[in-house]
């Protein structure tokens, strides 16, 4: 896809399969020099790790610095799945040990961020206790409407659901 971009004064191409190479040069360089610390024996969980996503790039950093433990924290979805089958071959891939563990997590559900919280700290007391928490899952754009909790659907799975969270874990 080329996309023509400018002005009155100047004009050009923007290819997007380009973008993509050089971005992922970029992020690999990041991870090579040094930029992130070492995750050896660390026990890292992140909420929102479908396919594509911010929190699926985390993962790739943990796993490529060597994190011992890597909680996903998604709800059941599609693109969920497409995250950890396509964070299974970047640890098969990069010859890592991490291991990959799923949690099931509704961000629109207090109990089920309670219940996730609790199965959490079940694999990390066995680990030597949670390290890194990143709170990535989030949506926008919804129409205006209430969890079953009572909350702005959108306040709820962006905030609420990830305060819960670090203060259970």
């Amino acid at each position: 896809t080329t996309i023509t971009m400018g002005s009155i004064f100047s004009s050009s191409e923007y290819k997007v399969e380009d973008h993509r190479v050089s971005d992922r040069k970029l992020f690999d360089s990041y991870i090579a020099d040094g930029k992130f610390n070492d995750l050896s024996g660390k026990v890292v969980g992140i909420t929102g790790t479908s396919a594509g996503s911010l929190g699926f790039f985390v993962a790739e950093v943990a796993i490529k610095k060597n994190v011992k433990i890597l909680l996903l924290l998604n709800r059941n979805s599609g693109s969920a799945q497409k995250g950890k089958d396509g964070l299974e071959t970047i640890i098969k891939d990069a010859g890592s040990n991490t291991d990959l563990k799923v949690v099931t997590i509704d961000m629109q559900d207090l109990e089920s961020v309670k219940k996730a919280g609790a199965e959490v700290n079940k694999i990390a007391s066995e680990n030597g206790g949670l390290d890194i928490l990143v709170c990535n899952a989030g949506i926008m754009a919804t129409k205006d409407k209430r969890t079953k909790d009572g909350f702005d659907v959108q306040m709820q799975t962006n905030q609420l659901s990830h305060f819960l969270l670090s203060q259970i874990t």
